[in-house]
């Protein structure tokens, strides 16, 4: 058990606050799912072929989420000076991500639309550490993975609805981008009346004040900070390829020659699948067995994905690395968001987020240009063999830790 989160037993939520929260967390999830698919896949495929977008610009596209992570301990505690609740926090922040969606759409050249993308996704991120924070606040820890389970079901529905559509506009006229990115910010609107709806209260908003107090939680919790360097390791080896999925499948330099609907189905229908197929068990897992194993079985199953993936010629091996990915994704998703709650103390979840997310950020930023960089003198199997080990070494970083937390 982490020594800072020993501050006393934690209060349980009213139900009306926990009916309230997941009513509009639905909404949330679903409208986040769209905006993922964004974010992960068409962004970056609308830079391939409607810009053209060079080698030294593509890695940019798919930069601008782990950028906002990596200012989020920055960040948070600005917003936390703002007289706001939590949840207006996060409505602010979607409403100005829709804002930047709805300018990239009138983007006229590839570096206007980049630096405009690269500006929505930094905006998103900012919602992490708060959507954690109201996610802690408003439901009973025995509860955390399964609800969460529930908007990330909403989130993979809506994420098959997002790529059917766009992939089909983008293939009958690619001049139809536009109507993408104009939908994707009209979505981001509609999630931020969700998160201004959700329940929280001025004191619960972000409580680290200083970026220099986030360092010495840091320094101060052992199993946090072990808990990070395995997920550094981690998180690496898995965001240095995602935005090569994208390159692999539209570039016709790897000979796959699909279409723009065949690879929406391969980037984010199929995946999506297999995240709703698998989200409920993750939760359970979640929330009812150990966290360590719960987290190197993700990453076996984010190992299969890539290596299957990145070594296929044919469209039913790229199929089950897809479904290998959705696995993975589902049980990924749930403990990146809500894997804090069991290591620090309730008032400073948001706080340890932010943390978990900063760091997160600095390989994500990191990553894509590695994983471009692997590409620029090897195939895409060298950079799936270096991720792969990547992943191993994180697992092995984890194991020592699995008799530390609570399960």
């Amino acid at each position: 058990m982490s020594k800072t989160a020993t501050l006393g037993p934690p209060v349980e939520p009213a139900p009306e606050i926990v009916r309230q929260t997941f009513r509009w967390d639905m909404l949330r999830g679903a409208s986040q799912g769209v905006l993922e698919s964004v974010q992960q896949a068409f962004a970056l495929v609308i830079a391939i072929r409607v810009f053209h977008a060079s080698e030294m610009l593509k890695p940019f596209v798919a930069a601008g989420w782990g950028l906002g992570l990596l200012f989020g301990p920055f960040i948070m505690p600005l917003l936390g000076r703002l007289p706001l609740r939590p949840s207006s926090l996060a409505a602010l922040c979607w409403l100005l991500t829709g804002a930047a969606l709805a300018l990239s759409a009138m983007m006229p050249t590839i570096q206007t639309y980049v630096i405009v993308v690269l500006c929505a996704q930094f905006l998103m991120a900012q919602n992490v550490p708060l959507i954690t924070q109201l996610l802690s606040d408003n439901y009973p820890a025995s509860q955390r993975g399964k609800r969460l389970a529930m908007s990330n079901l909403m989130l993979a529905l809506s994420g098959v609805g997002a790529a059917t559509i766009f992939g089909w506009l983008l293939d009958a006229n690619l001049d139809y981008y536009r109507i993408v990115l104009l939908i994707s910010a009209a979505v981001a609107w509609a999630g931020a009346f969700a998160f201004w709806r959700i329940p929280s209260s001025r004191d619960a908003a972000p409580r680290v004040r200083n970026p220099l107090e986030h360092l010495e939680l840091v320094r101060k919790d052992t199993i946090f900070r072990q808990m990070l360097i395995g997920w550094m390791f981690m998180g690496l080896g898995n965001l240095m390829m995602l935005p090569l999925r994208a390159e692999y499948l539209a570039n016709p330099a790897y000979g796959l020659q699909l279409s723009n609907t065949e690879i929406s189905l391969l980037l984010v229908t199929y995946v999506a699948v297999f995240r709703i197929l698998s989200t409920f068990v993750w939760g359970y897992l979640f929330d009812r067995f150990d966290l360590i194993y719960t987290r190197i079985a993700v990453n076996l199953s984010f190992m299969a994905y890539i290596l299957i993936f990145f070594h296929a010629q044919e469209m039913w091996q790229l199929v089950i690395g897809s479904l290998f990915f959705g696995i993975a994704t589902g049980g990924g998703g749930i403990l990146w968001q809500i894997w804090v709650t069991k290591v620090a103390p309730p008032h400073l979840v948001g706080a340890y987020m932010s943390i978990h997310g900063g760091f997160t950020g600095l390989r994500s930023t990191f990553a894509p240009f590695l994983g471009f960089g692997i590409l620029a003198w090897a195939q895409p199997s060298a950079a799936a063999w270096t991720s792969s080990a990547l992943i191993l070494i994180s697992s092995l970083l984890f194991l020592p830790l699995r008799k530390k937390l609570p399960s």
